[in-house]
Order: C-alpha cells, then structure tokens, then sequence
C-alpha cells in the first residue's frame, strides 16, 4: 500500500468513526409524524421522502429537497438535528445533490444557533467537519473538490495557523493538487470576493501570507515527482495565480 493509499485508509478510518459518534450525539431527537412546512411546500410529500428509509440508508435524493429547506421553510431546528448526521455523510457521499455543500450546512448551523447546542453535540459536529475536510483534501479533484470544507475548516478552527500548518504537514500528490486548485481560486482573497467572502480581513491576510510563503512552495515541490502528467498543469498554473498575489504590499 502506497503512503497515499495508506493516509487516505487513515482519514477514511477516522471520518467513519466521527459519523457513528454524531448519530449518538443526536440519538434523542426523533424523526417526526408530522412536519411543519410553508404553504408553498409540499409537507406531506417531503415527509414521506423522509420516511422512506432508516436515517441511516436515507437517500441523497430523499434527503437533498429538505435538507436544502430546513428550519427557513421546513421543520425546526429539532427535526434538523435528527436528520444531521445524515445531511453530514451525504456532504461527502453525494456531494452534487442540493442541500449538502458543507458551506450551506454551516450556514444551517448558524442559523440554529448551533454554538449554543450542548457540548457534546457541537464536538461531534465539529469533529466530522474536521475530518470531512481531512478525507476531502487527500482525493483527486477531479473526484472531490476540497475548497468548500477548507473554507469550513478555516471558519471553524480557532486557529487559523493550525489548518494552514496542517495541509503542508503531510502533503500527497492529491492534496498537493487540491491546494493548486485552492491556489487558482485564490484572486478573490485580498478584497474578500468569491469564496474568500465570509472571512475578515485578518484571517485573508494570514492566509494570503502562507499562500506566498517559501513553506508552500517548498512542500509541493517534495512531491512534484509523483504527480501523474496529466496532473502537471494545475502544479505549472501555481505561479501565474500567486503572482499578482505576491505583489500585494501586504503579503
């Protein structure tokens, strides 16, 4: 087994064990015999959409209609808790389908209030995010984009610095190809445009920092020869975005 393939069992490892951690940490809230809707929504179609399956096997199509509603148009914040851990792996299992972009469900999150919920329930939460990123970060882009649980990592950790150290720690060909793909979309991140929006000025300017510092470069040029060729062109496109990066007065 190849260290990729190894780091990648790892973080697999991991992210299923937070999962089982989170159905237990919000076991207590029920599903619902009847859900409260807007006029404009279809309750009793959501509900048997719902009901379809246990949580568990619930399907990404049953799941995406109100998962992308929840508590604005459908439900309360209770019967989003029930559904939660199920809208968390299809994040990642079905990452196409409405209602489950891990910056959409952080949104959800905040608008419950969810840094009021018990403790044990914000560390389980946290924990998946934590290592949804962690998972994300080690695939192929062309399979997971990891820019979406980056930024959640980065709105979620206290310590910006840890998130960033963390990435270059233990860089793969893989994670070296996310980090150039996070690099191309990296325009936005002075003026705080695009992804780079929620953040203050402060945490784009720590970021901007490491973007353009000699650690990065240093980090995916120890594994430039074990990315495929077909790869190459996200690694050359490196410096053409950090360029006018660099330039900033600030970096």
């Amino acid at each position: 087994m190849s260290a990729n393939e190894t780091n990648l069992a790892r973080a697999a490892s991991k992210l299923q064990g937070c999962w089982y951690a989170a159905y237990a940490a919000f076991a207590e809230y029920p599903s619902r015999e009847i859900l409260h809707a807007s006029p404009l929504r279809d309750a009793e179609k959501i509900l048997r959409k719902l009901s379809s399956a246990p949580l568990a096997k619930l399907s990404g199509d049953a799941l995406g209609g109100y998962a992308m509603s929840a508590m604005t148009t459908v439900g309360d914040v209770d019967d989003y808790r029930h559904y939660l851990p199920r809208i968390l792996q299809h994040a990642l299992l079905t990452p196409g389908e409405p209602g489950f972009d891990p910056l959409m469900i952080l949104s959800k999150l905040e608008y419950a209030n969810w840094c009021q919920w018990p403790a044990s329930e914000r560390l389980a939460v946290g924990n998946v995010f934590h290592a949804s990123w962690v998972y994300a970060r080690l695939q192929h882009p062309d399979e997971l984009d990891a820019m979406n649980w980056f930024m959640c990592a980065i709105r979620l950790e206290k310590d910006i610095n840890s998130v960033l150290d963390l990435w270059l720690s233990n860089l793969t060909p893989n994670s070296a190809l996310q980090l150039a793909d996070v690099i191309s979309q990296s325009d936005g991140l002075p003026c705080g445009r695009s992804f780079w929006k929620d953040l203050d000025l402060a945490t784009r300017r720590t970021i901007l920092g490491w973007l353009c510092g000699d650690g990065l470069q240093a980090a995916i040029m120890a594994v430039v020869d074990d990315i495929a060729d077909e790869d190459r062109w996200r690694i050359d496109s490196i410096g053409a975005a950090l360029a006018p990066l660099r330039a900033m007065p600030y970096s």
